[in-house]
């Protein structure tokens, strides 16, 4: 009788946290298909992936509709004649001709790159969180 009440209480209490239960697990999940990550002031936080060559694009359009806020962007990129990897924003003290800078707009991601960024061996990773109006 013990158990059996228990058990009832349990599930309930699974059921009614199962949206709170689903934002932990999806919290580790970087994807490049959108992903609710988390709660940013009351509002779903959302999370997608981008990859690709900065030797080959200074932008990308970022397929994202009804963007709100973004709470953060940030990535990496990596020399793959080299194997040098640098995080994105980079600030390089005496190398600024490696710096590279990356913000959004309503459709697109934008890689502020200095002279020395260039070549086809530049592989990048972004990752993007942001809330939308339609929430």
């Amino acid at each position: 009788m013990i158990n059996d009440k228990l058990t009832k209480e349990l599930q309930e209490q699974i059921t009614e946290n199962k949206d709170d239960i689903d934002i932990i697990k999806n919290n580790s999940v970087y994807s490049t298909s959108e992903t609710v990550c988390g709660t940013w002031n009351g509002k779903p936080l959302y999370r997608k992936t981008f990859s690709g060559n900065l030797g080959q694009t200074s932008s990308i359009n970022h397929g994202i509709s009804n963007i709100d806020l973004i709470i953060n962007i940030h990535g990496s990129y990596k020399n793959t004649d080299t194997g040098t990897q640098f995080n994105i924003p980079s600030v390089r003290p005496g190398f600024n001709t490696y710096e590279l800078g990356i913000y959004a707009s309503s459709s697109t991601i934008t890689f502020d790159k200095a002279a020395g960024i260039s070549g086809n061996m530049l592989i990048f990773n972004v990752i993007m969180e942001y809330t939308k109006t339609t929430d």
